[in-house]
């Protein structure tokens, strides 16, 4: 009978230990600062780089990603901040150039420091 109750303390224990869910992390303002200050580091995992402009209501990061040489970096799509806001625009013109992939790593970001 013992062994039968250490399994079932060392299953919650084993299941702590996986990767996070996603769910939002606790964002107390919508405010440009706060949004930007959650997503940039995140991006920065990601194999982009991003150029970062203000916006009369927010910002706006233009997300490159590097098609190799000679062509170089391509602007691959936009996120951007605004009233309170945040966007991802893929860039039709170069949806082929970098794989699907990184809308679908980019969502989960959003999702998590947008708090939606």
């Amino acid at each position: 009978m013992k062994p039968r109750h250490s399994l079932l303390l060392t299953l919650p224990a084993l299941a702590a230990c996986g990767p996070a869910p996603d769910v939002p992390v606790a964002v107390t303002s919508r405010a440009p600062n706060a949004t930007f200050a959650c997503i940039a580091p995140r991006l920065e995992r990601l194999p982009l780089r991003y150029d970062t402009r203000p916006t009369p209501d927010g910002w706006r990061m233009d997300l490159l990603v590097f098609a190799g040489p000679p062509a170089g970096w391509y602007r691959n799509g936009t996120i951007e901040h605004s009233d309170g806001t945040v966007l991802y625009a893929p860039d039709g013109a170069t949806l082929g150039i970098f794989p699907e992939r990184l809308s679908e790593e980019i969502a989960p970001i959003l999702r998590r420091c947008t708090g939606r």
